[in-house]
């Protein structure tokens, strides 16, 4: 419930986050950050914004949520490392296992070029490239449905293998979905 709280509202995106800054909530840490990350423009509290009654949380004049120093580092910081993730993700096809039949036979080294193709291809697909830089889940999940769309297509990859693939595919965004907060740290 809280996750669809903070996609229908910025200020309920923050309020989550301070609330995992103050609680020092790891899980929520994480999803608060990348929420604000993919939805808002931020600028960091000022003298002037109290001036005017502004608070954290709230918008500024131009529709900027207002944070505070330390969190806008946080947010900076995670979209550089989940920026530089994408890039380490793009360049290299994650690691699949091929089933027993297909790395038995001759049909191994298609199934495998298929493979790199298909996650090259995608990967810097039109499907992909609409989503933010830092976007890391939703361009994984672009990546997923480009492979439902087309997995059962690529005659090249054992039957056994796509579906391994699938599974690969979910369980990255699985382990980047809950490593979020690890990425929205101060920096070291």
């Amino acid at each position: 419930m809280l996750r669809k709280l903070m996609a229908g509202s910025v200020r309920d995106a923050y309020l989550a986050l301070a609330l995992a800054d103050e609680l020092d909530l790891r899980v929520l840490r994480g999803a608060a950050y990348f929420e604000v990350l993919q939805n808002a423009h931020v600028a960091v509290l000022t003298p002037a914004h109290e001036r005017d009654g502004r608070a954290l949380g709230e918008l500024d004049g131009s529709g900027n949520l207002l944070v505070s120093r330390a969190q806008r580092m946080r947010l900076l910081e995670g979209y550089y490392r989940l920026s530089m993730l994408w890039e380490k993700l793009r360049e290299e096809p994650l690691r699949l296992e091929h089933a027993p039949p297909c790395s038995m036979g001759f049909h191994h080294h298609a199934c495998a070029q298929s493979w790199h193709e298909f996650w090259r291809d995608k990967t810097r697909g039109e499907a992909v490239m609409k989503c933010g830089l830092a976007d890391v889940l939703g361009r994984l999940r672009a990546v997923s449905r480009e492979f439902e769309r087309q997995g059962s297509t690529m005659q090249l990859m054992h039957p056994e293998c796509r579906s391994i693939a699938r599974r690969v595919i979910n369980e990255r965004i699985q382990v980047v979905q809950e490593a979020l907060s690890d990425y929205f740290t101060d920096a070291e």
